[in-house]
């Protein structure tokens, strides 16, 4: 578990690492209060229960989703399925393979992982059903083991982070270009003088002249 970056407390509790989830990233969201109890909430998940980490990872798409769109003023269904919001948030922010714009995010490349991005969120509603919390299953999943947890809170941290970074990139105000300073007409050296220094330009053809006299 170390490896993938998690930690376990005295407890028994993961704790997933302190650059995991949204660093940096809720700059952006105007009330990331649902976010932040989820994020808490995922800090307490037991190691042996993969199945509420599941439930919780997918909760924590599905509500970074809808943030993203209230905060963009885009209409959806109040009974909108996972999928659906997924796609119109990243169709919103312009990151989604269908209308991906010019640029880095237009190129071969990214737009593949973009598409890939858009499944692994919308996966996590299919895996939640067959193995998460939230619909009181008859049985416990056969063969579900912990990394099957974090796979999903993976999953998970890369969407979430990914569309309020870019979110974070259209409601920022565009960075002001800095203005050349022209170099000077003549390149200036120092001379020492007693009391101070006295500032000589370079004449034509290399003579060291002080400033205010004319070269000989």
């Amino acid at each position: 578990m170390s490896t993938d970056g998690f930690d376990i407390d005295q407890s028994g509790r993961i704790r997933p690492p302190e650059t995991l989830f949204l660093d940096g990233s809720l700059g952006a969201v105007t009330d990331p209060a649902v976010i932040v109890v989820l994020l808490n909430r995922i800090r307490q998940i037991p190691p042996d229960d993969p199945m509420l980490a599941i439930g919780t990872a997918k909760e924590l798409v599905e509500s970074t989703a809808k943030i993203v769109l209230n905060q963009l003023r885009v209409q959806y269904s109040p009974t909108a399925d996972m999928p659906h919001l997924v796609s119109e948030a990243q169709k919103a922010l312009g990151e989604h393979p269908v209308c991906v714009a010019a640029g880095v995010d237009g190129v071969k490349e990214a737009r593949r992982l973009l598409g890939s991005l858009s499944t692994a969120g919308a996966a996590l509603a299919a895996l939640r059903n067959s193995h998460g919390t939230g619909h009181g299953p008859a049985a416990l999943p056969h063969g579900l083991r912990p990394r099957h947890g974090r796979l999903a809170l993976s999953a998970a941290d890369a969407w979430c982070t990914y569309v309020l970074d870019t979110l974070t990139d259209l409601t920022s105000p565009a960075p002001t270009p800095a203005v050349p300073v022209p170099p000077p007409a003549h390149p200036i050296d120092a001379q020492a003088v007693p009391g101070g220094t006295r500032p000589r330009v370079i004449a034509p053809g290399g003579a060291s002249v002080p400033v205010g006299r004319a070269p000989g």
